[in-house]
């Protein structure tokens, strides 16, 4: 007994499947994660949404924010990890647009994980005017 199987020939070929997924899927992807990329802050963890993949870090394993915009933090088994913030990354020629906006976000991540003072070199002065 043999088996019958029906097909329906298709209106384009794999090959121009797979350009399609490559020049609108991937795109679409990336728009689609846009909005959702960031840093959120918990009591006890940053979760990081890139475009690719997100990632979260509890914060007592957090060692801090380097100047490339890179989390540095230590895993489970005492290995040192960089984790990239590409939301907070800009080109050359953004004219400062996003410099203030992401000072201020670095400056509040750096407050969040107590170490204010190995980015910035100052201090973030509370509501009430303690440091």
């Amino acid at each position: 007994m043999s088996a019958f199987i029906f097909t329906i020939p298709l209106p384009f070929s794999s090959i121009d499947l797979v350009v399609l997924l490559i020049f609108v899927g991937v795109p679409l992807w990336l728009v689609i994660r846009s909005f959702r990329a960031g840093v959120r802050l918990s009591d006890d963890r940053m979760l990081i949404r890139g475009w690719f993949w997100s990632r979260s870090i509890p914060r007592d394993r957090i060692v801090g924010l380097t100047p490339r915009k890179f989390v540095e933090w230590t895993s489970e088994t005492g290995s040192t990890r960089l984790s990239p913030l590409t939301v907070f990354w800009t080109w050359p020629n953004s004219w400062g647009l996003f410099d203030s906006y992401n000072g201020g976000a670095f400056e509040k991540i750096n407050h969040w994980i107590g170490r204010e003072e190995e980015h910035t070199g100052r201090h973030i002065e509370e509501p009430d005017g303690t440091v």
